[in-house]
């Protein structure tokens, strides 16, 4: 037998039934091209699946194609690197002092201090997640935390205040976490004075 022969008899080592046959032409396809079998390939699918456990309906299928079809060389990089980023980060957060086992309305208690300065970073987090518009993130700084603060307590007067020291100790705690959700979101040194401006124009255009 020939050594093509033997490499296409390798590469059928997986019976896929009851599925398309151009879908079984491209899962033979992939495995050769991954210099795989088609056994291994499916453990990897599988194995991929199994921790990640995403699904996307036809509209986000197609939006990701897309977006594999204008960047095909660099979107496995960056899609890899915002998973493992953000797997990072998800590390992280678990040391963080956990809520649920402080009283965090105890006072003069210092890990109750972290507690809430740890829930408030997690909340401008999720804040700068969820944001639409580039200009309604927050770059976690020292004063804008604070500023924070501030309009919280508008919205929820019995918002516990946070000192500036616990605050400078939950800064330097989480140094290279708050780092990281910088570069994710794409905020700059100069980001929240930009952003001011921003929504200071946008507030006098619609006066006018």
């Amino acid at each position: 037998m020939t050594e093509t022969k033997q490499q296409e008899k390798k590469f059928k080592a997986l019976s896929i039934s009851r599925v398309t046959q151009d879908i079984k032409e491209g899962f033979a396809q992939l495995a050769i091209a991954s210099n795989k079998t088609q056994s291994q390939l499916f453990t990897l699918i599988f194995n991929n699946y199994k921790n990640l456990n995403v699904e996307f309906n036809e509209e986000e299928i197609a939006l990701i194609q897309q977006a594999k079809d204008t960047a095909p060389n660099t979107f496995k990089k960056k899609l890899k690197r915002g998973i493992l980023r953000y797997a990072n980060d998800a590390i992280n957060m678990k040391d963080l002092p956990e809520a649920s086992s402080v009283d965090i309305n105890k006072k003069n208690s210092a890990r109750a201090a972290d507690v809430r300065a740890d829930t408030l970073i997690t909340k401008i987090f999720e804040h700068n997640e969820l944001a639409e518009n580039w200009y309604d993130k927050i770059l976690l700084t020292k004063s804008s935390i604070l500023d924070y603060v501030e309009k919280q307590k508008i919205l929820e007067p019995d918002t516990i205040c946070i000192g500036k020291v616990v605050l400078d100790r939950c800064l330097e705690r989480n140094k290279e976490l708050i780092e990281r959700h910088h570069e994710k979101q794409g905020l700059k040194s100069n980001h929240n004075v930009k952003a001011y401006y921003e929504r200071l124009k946008i507030t006098k255009g619609d006066k006018l």
